[in-house]
């Protein structure tokens, strides 16, 4: 299974490299001022609800 990444853009340098992250990262991303969800490609993803969309919150640590 392919790890779902989520980007995102800072408002205030929007030519900036995006941020790559997993979920449980983007969980609190998504409620940071200064950063917006993007696609791909840059383009500001709109949502109203995030119901929808299961984001893992916690992430096994790899094992020794």
């Amino acid at each position: 299974m392919a790890t779902k990444h989520f980007y995102f853009r800072c408002v205030s340098n929007p030519n900036g490299p995006l941020l790559k992250l997993l979920g449980w990262e983007a969980a609190e991303m998504r409620s940071h001022p200064d950063y917006e969800e993007v696609d791909e490609m840059g383009e500001v993803i709109e949502r109203e609800d995030y119901g929808d969309e299961t984001i893992p919150m916690s992430v096994a640590a790899p094992s020794k």
